[in-house]
């Protein structure tokens, strides 16, 4: 037992000294989701909404484990970190559900002459009212979404400030070197994604989601 000491305080430093590079990703991260959301994330092709929730979920994603790793280790610190935690466990959740949603749109769309076939008149009818209802609910939810990321842009901002009182002028260096890295970093990704899901943006059907 006493041979595995070094290594559980050799963990400890490790976490210690890549704390301010968590905080940094998980800034990046953020601060991307909401520029990204600032422009238009409502779009009136359905795969188009579900490509930019599938992004959003991504960066959240990034934010969450982020947020996870970088967490102050000192019990009474680490809890000023958890409502900005909980709160991005929140938008993880909203953004899977406006994904989930538009995924449903979309099914029901590239498949209702087959649908209408299998299931009948009165079955189909009855699908496709419903649909018409996850659109007016998918509307919603992202605008909660977007809405809610004002709260969460200044739970961050508090939990970067108590982060940023323990960093190191070396730690402080390295926390700008790795968010404006991480920064050009996401946009990379969402430049790739687009490329990837351009070519079968082109033929889906136009349904904007009611208020758009």
């Amino acid at each position: 037992m006493n041979g595995n000491l070094p290594k559980v305080r050799h963990v400890q430093t490790l976490v210690e000294m890549n704390h301010c590079v968590g905080t940094a990703r998980r800034d990046a991260a953020f601060d991307n989701l909401e520029e990204y959301c600032e422009a238009k994330l409502m779009s009136a092709r359905v795969r188009q909404r579900k490509h930019a929730y599938a992004y959003c979920l991504y960066l959240v994603n990034e934010a969450l484990t982020a947020a996870e790793h970088s967490a102050l280790v000192e019990e009474k610190q680490g809890m000023l970190d958890r409502p900005a935690t909980h709160f991005l466990k929140l938008l993880q959740d909203m953004a899977s559900t406006m994904e989930a949603l538009a995924n449903h749109v979309m099914m029901v769309e590239q498949e209702a002459e087959l649908l209408h076939e299998a299931l009948g008149d009165n079955v189909h009818k009855l699908l496709s009212e419903s649909c018409d209802q996850f659109v007016k609910t998918e509307a919603a939810a992202t605008k909660s979404f977007i809405s809610m990321l004002s709260v969460g842009k200044e739970l961050l901002k508090v939990s970067t400030q108590r982060h940023r009182e323990h960093f190191s002028e070396d730690d402080e260096r390295r926390y700008n070197l790795c968010y404006n890295e991480y920064k050009r970093h996401y946009a990379e990704m969402l430049q790739k994604r687009r490329r990837e899901n351009a070519a079968a943006e082109s033929h889906e059907k136009v349904i904007p989601p009611e208020g758009n």
